[in-house]
């Protein structure tokens, strides 16, 4: 291993394949010449590898830039989407139908729409739920009388 200001290409490598997600012993196989070494002793040196602060460094960099390239295309499909949608509504030759859904779509990305369930549990014991369960049940009871 490299103790320089620089990684190795075997280094990088392992980095690249750890910022991508695979497991530390995974990219030790794949980046080194250990086909002989048992999964254990990848493993090993996968997490010595990892111990090394610009090797750590790098991966933490790598994850860092994924996650804001990420970031860059989900926000330019969501303006290229509303851009289109917008389009859809402005445009006079539209069905009426195809408005109404893009109108629905820009609604629910301008978060004015809210799909989601809340559920509230309670815990009761079961001696109040028989009693609960009793009282609608002899409301029912008497209404029928």
């Amino acid at each position: 291993m490299a103790h320089g200001a620089t990684l190795s290409p075997k280094q990088i490598t392992f980095c690249a394949f750890v910022a991508s997600g695979e497991t530390q012993t995974d990219a030790y196989l794949k980046s080194y010449n250990a086909k002989k070494m048992t999964r254990k002793m990848a493993s090993t040196e996968a997490s010595k590898l990892m111990k090394i602060e610009k090797v750590k460094d790098r991966v933490d960099q790598l994850k860092a830039d994924a996650t804001v390239s990420k970031n860059a295309v989900i926000g330019h499909d969501r303006d290229w989407i509303v851009q289109q949608v917008t389009q859809i509504v402005a445009d006079e030759e539209s069905r009426n139908s195809d408005k109404l859904r893009a109108l629905e779509i820009l609604a629910k990305i301008r978060g004015l729409f809210d799909d989601s369930t809340q559920v509230t549990v309670e815990h009761r014991s079961s001696v109040e739920v028989r009693k609960e369960l009793e009282e609608k049940l002899s409301t029912i009871l008497g209404t029928m009388n």
